[in-house]
């Protein structure tokens, strides 16, 4: 992770995290669900994927350099979604959000329960 949740230098938020990677390499669902979103719509994410999980939870995937999904398919845990692509400042990497409802919560102590 080179990004954590929350205040960042500069007073800027983060919403998720951001994980370092290759550009290519494959993006993963979090948890079964169904994808809501899969588009270039947003500047300065890329490719993001929107996915709706149980209980009223969406996880984020940002920065893709391409979908390998569509809005209203169904995706299982561990199903690749995407490609890991670059920020606008060329950093390649992922952002990581989760969502329940409108409030934004900090993804890291929900991957570290998985492991």
């Amino acid at each position: 992770m080179v990004a954590r949740f929350g205040a960042q230098a500069g007073g800027t938020r983060l919403d998720g995290i951001e994980i370092a990677g290759r550009e290519g390499d494959r993006v993963s669902a979090a948890a079964d669900g169904d994808v809501i979103y899969a588009g270039a719509d947003i500047e300065g994410l890329g490719t993001l994927i929107l996915i709706r999980h149980a209980d009223n939870y969406v996880t984020a995937y940002g920065y893709n350099r391409r979908a390998l999904v569509r809005e209203g398919q169904r995706v299982r845990a561990g199903e690749a979604i995407g490609e890991v692509g670059a920020r606008p400042d060329g950093h390649a990497r992922l952002l990581f959000q989760v969502r329940r409802g409108n409030e934004a919560l900090d993804p890291a102590p929900m991957m570290s329960a998985q492991r």
